[in-house]
């Protein structure tokens, strides 16, 4: 009986330990999704591309890939949508363009009226960096032209809801050495915009 005990004592402290343990690789998995990305250094990025007058891609997708911008695993594959806006995504499935598999990393959007190049990870985390200048490049043009086909003659707008990374956001704190926004995401909501390209955010692993 006692050693009947002992061994149900020992068994239900193996259970509990492997449970938090499992539940600490999964706040850790969960804390780092989306801060693999750093939004303010990627919109600094796109401007400096737009505004070499490029419409390659490739070119900006190298540059998204440097351990200053993204630090995942997977490298960052690169595209502009049909509603003009420009993904990145880890390419899971090796089928061509954005599958449901495959999980999207971050999205660039131009805001016309506002002149603000805005990005959103898939946290929910969104910053934007006013380049009026960006405006009358080829590459924004592309967007534009796009996102006003999409929208119905109007163009891409951000949610009403959304709450603004502020500069230096993605250095002010980190968990496991991982840099983070602490608690300033917002909630998924989409109300500017309609999208339904690769499941959205959060889909693939």
């Amino acid at each position: 009986m006692k050693n009947s005990t002992l061994w149900l004592v020992v068994f239900g402290g193996f259970i509990a330990v492997a449970g938090v343990i499992a539940l600490v690789s999964a706040f850790s998995g969960s804390a780092g999704d989306g801060n693999e990305i750093d939004l303010e250094a990627l919109t600094e990025a796109y401007a400096k591309y737009v505004g070499t007058g490029s419409d390659d891609l490739k070119v900006f997708e190298a540059r998204v890939n440097k351990s200053d911008i993204y630090t995942g695993k997977e490298p960052v594959k690169v595209l502009m949508d049909e509603q003009g806006t420009v993904i990145g995504y880890k390419d899971i499935d090796p089928a061509k363009g954005i599958q449901p598999k495959d999980t999207v990393v971050f999205r660039l959007d131009a805001e016309k009226e506002t002149q603000y190049v805005v990005a959103q990870d898939r946290s929910h985390r969104y910053y934007r960096r006013h380049s009026p200048g960006l405006f009358t490049s080829v590459m924004m043009m592309h967007m534009l032209t796009s996102q006003r086909r999409h929208y119905g003659g109007g163009y891409y707008h951000a949610p009403r809801s959304t709450v603004w990374q502020r500069s230096g956001y993605h250095r002010s704190s980190s968990f496991g050495g991982r840099s983070s926004s602490s608690s300033r995401s917002v909630r998924s909501g989409s109300s500017g915009t309609r999208r339904s390209i690769g499941g959205g955010f959060g889909s693939g692993k």
